[in-house]
């Protein structure tokens, strides 16, 4: 499980019920195989951890008390507490670039997360296999599709046409964005490049 991708607070911050925690998932296989051999663990299967993974955490935020014995987990009469208060659970998002890995996101996975792509036909085709798996587990309800590409107001109601319902953006991801040193983005990049996009593409969208 890699990051945390998104957090949100609503409300008055004193840990009553009228506090409302809004919290995603985001997981990711890893592509780096040092990393599994110095965790002592087959990159092989990694794929398969997961999803079992994905499974037992899922379990563990909603049952009282459960037992799983799996190919990599085995363990009995196992308590989780405190459950989330999100219903009905934390959404878990996908990231994924590889067919393998665009599939478990559209079978398993509350949402997508697009890594890698370079350009808009190769995002629509990746968006394919994982909206095609979907279809075959007969998954329903909100699915969350995440991109990294794009900045444009032109680019955000092409992208939302598909289905996306969150961009990624920032100034190196801005063609229009020319820092005066493009080695290293100082404080007043971000809040210049905030300003900017504020005015030309969030007001408008």
């Amino acid at each position: 499980m890699k990051v945390t991708i998104d957090y949100d607070v609503v409300g008055p911050c004193n840990y009553t019920d009228a506090y409302t925690v809004k919290v995603t998932l985001g997981a990711g296989v890893g592509w780096l195989e040092e990393e599994f051999d110095a965790a002592g663990l087959d990159f092989a299967t990694r794929g398969r951890r997961m999803e079992e993974c994905i499974e037992v955490i899922r379990r563990l935020w909603t049952e009282d008390v459960i037992t799983h014995h799996g190919e990599f987990f085995s363990f009995s009469d196992m308590k989780f507490q405190p459950k989330p208060t999100q219903k009905p659970t934390i959404p878990i998002e996908i990231g994924a670039h590889g067919g393998p890995a665009l599939r478990r996101a559209g079978r398993i996975g509350d949402g997508w997360v697009e890594v890698g792509s370079k350009n808009f036909d190769t995002f629509t085709k990746r968006l394919a296999i994982v909206m095609a798996a979907r279809r075959e587990a007969q998954r329903d309800g909100p699915f969350e599709v995440t991109i990294h590409l794009g900045s444009s107001l032109d680019d955000i109601r092409r992208f939302e046409e598909l289905g996306v319902t969150r961009m990624i953006v920032g100034p190196r991801s801005d063609p229009n964005f020319k820092p005066a040193d493009t080695t290293r983005l100082r404080k007043e990049d971000f809040t210049d490049w905030l300003k900017r996009y504020g005015d030309a593409v969030i007001s408008n969208a």
